[in-house]
């Protein structure tokens, strides 16, 4: 029974403090001529999911602010090949920061730029 009342007691504990901690954000920089929308997921206590979904328009800067107590684990997205956004281009999934495992939560906020890929029109995600 002890076992038990500690074991719901910590599991208490962890999810009040991670619903209520600060609030990280995904900083886009668009350095391209097209639109680009970025796609974060976050890290939740055993699974990741989108959590961010944010449209920046070319050349303009974004900001993708997680939930509370949320850290960004992934980021992704699409840029538009043509005008009206009929045909997409998918932008390659990138962990929050080059100096984690794949799938380790990044507790801070992220910078992120989306940049044209040489000449043949490809973009690029690069994590800063």
């Amino acid at each position: 029974m002890k076992r038990l009342l500690l074991v719901i007691t910590t599991v208490t504990l962890l999810l009040m403090f991670a619903s209520s901690g600060e609030a990280w954000q995904v900083n886009v920089q668009n350095s391209t001529n097209t639109e680009v929308e970025i796609v974060v997921q976050g890290s939740h206590l055993f699974w990741a999911q989108e959590d961010c979904r944010v449209k920046v328009a070319a050349g303009q800067t974004g900001a993708c602010v997680m939930p509370g107590g949320i850290c960004p684990v992934e980021i992704t997205g699409f840029y538009i090949i043509t005008p009206g956004g009929w045909e997409r281009g998918g932008l390659s999934a990138e962990r929050c920061s080059p100096y984690v495992i794949s799938g380790t939560p990044c507790c801070w906020n992220v910078n992120v730029e989306v940049t044209r890929k040489g000449s043949d029109g490809f973009c690029l995600l690069i994590v800063k």
